[in-house]
């Protein structure tokens, strides 16, 4: 419940034609004004994904980079800038802030403590990154980097066995999969057959 996560069930479409987008709501099924905690435009954006242990809505551009929308105070989501989100040390391959963001995902590698993973590329190459989460910023965890150019991406977490899958399909049809997994402090990728 509100205030607390940002689930995936507070995010509706809202409006018709060029001036739909997405509304963020305090209490799903309810339309009174005082509950939208933010109204966004989509025009130019490929995906929406939401990080719940992180209080954030992560928008895809269509055309590269991303934009962050985080919990601000009790019931507003506002636009945060890249520093604001992601920790500076250790620093990224690729930054998801101005990378085209293929996938994202928010998956718990241990009992209590969240992650979130993004595969990101920048038309030359493709990374698969792991960040540790908490309250204030998202910290470099581990990272892998994929075949360049991928047709189709795609994250799956497996909570039980705390696992995040990653496989690729490159351009010349070649699949290429990793396992994710916590080692102390950080997540490794180790290739699997498949």
């Amino acid at each position: 419940p509100w205030p607390g996560k940002l689930y995936p069930e507070r995010i509706f479409c809202s409006g018709y034609g060029r001036d739909g987008g997405l509304s963020i709501l305090s209490t799903p099924g309810s339309s009174s004004s005082s509950n939208f905690l933010a109204e966004i435009d989509v025009k130019d954006m490929d995906d929406v994904y939401c990080l719940p242990e992180a209080g954030a809505v992560v928008l895809a551009k269509r055309f590269g980079g991303a934009i962050f929308l985080k919990k601000e105070g009790e019931e507003s989501l506002e636009e945060v800038e890249h520093d604001d989100v992601f920790a500076k040390k250790p620093a990224a391959p690729l930054s998801p802030s101005e990378s085209h963001v293929l996938a994202c995902l928010e998956a718990k590698l241990s009992a209590k403590k969240p992650f979130a993973f993004f595969v990101v590329s920048d038309g030359l190459s493709c990374h698969a990154l792991a960040y540790s989460v908490s309250p204030k910023k998202l910290t470099l965890a581990g990272s892998v980097e994929l075949p360049s150019g991928p047709r189709f991406v795609s994250l799956k977490g497996d909570e039980h066995n705390h696992a995040v899958g990653v496989a690729c399909l490159s351009e010349e049809g070649e699949v290429v999969a990793y396992t994710a997994r916590l080692t102390k402090t950080k997540v490794t990728f180790e290739e699997t057959k498949a």
